[in-house]
């Protein structure tokens, strides 16, 4: 009965191991670089198309910066 606790307590062991190394695994892997970029690209094109005179020099930026944000979460990171 003491050998078949202790079995399971390894296998439990065994277990949360392999879901932990799994979830770090996918983590690594989910990378948002291509989200960043194209929303950054298109968050400053929006700016620049939606501002007028001299809001262009925070809009642009401002723009970009929302769109690199809102792309990351969008590709999954």
């Amino acid at each position: 009965n003491k050998f078949i606790s202790v079995a399971i307590y390894f296998m439990e062991m065994l277990l949360i191991k392999l879901v932990l190394r799994n979830k770090l695994i996918k983590k690594a892997m989910n990378s948002c670089k291509e989200g960043t970029i194209a929303g950054g690209v298109l968050g400053a094109g929006i700016g620049l198309a939606t501002a007028k005179g001299k809001n262009k020099f925070w809009a642009v930026p401002a723009g970009g910066a929302a769109g690199a944000l809102i792309g990351c979460q969008i590709d999954g990171g």
